[in-house]
């Protein structure tokens, strides 16, 4: 899994070594909104996501701008943000707090 860091160095994945997000990023407003030159980009990444991951039976993911597609199973999700991490300190805080009160009664 890339660091933060990695991540905003634009690093490639581990899992595909391909980048995690493109360098012509597209507003996606679904595929049926898509200009002909936009299509033409959807159709070849979808081909070349199937050449490569089409075995592995697994979901894509992808960045939001984004037209590069990931396999859940081959690749690594994106780091979480200093910002995420924060977040999710802050909503597990009270449960961390009530194991630890919980340990200390038994």
């Amino acid at each position: 899994m890339l660091t933060w860091d990695e991540f905003q160095a634009v690093e490639p994945c581990r899992g595909c070594s391909r980048s995690i997000r493109d360098d012509e990023p597209l507003t996606f407003r679904g595929a049926m909104h898509l200009t002909d030159d936009e299509r033409v980009r959807y159709e070849a990444e979808d081909a070349r996501y199937r050449a490569s991951h089409g075995l592995c039976r697994a979901h894509r993911w992808s960045m939001e701008a984004s037209l590069t597609t990931h396999c859940g199973r081959c690749c690594p999700p994106p780091p979480l943000s200093p910002a995420q991490i924060d977040r999710l300190r802050v909503l597990l805080r009270p449960m961390a707090e009530d194991l630890a009160a919980r340990r200390g009664r038994s």
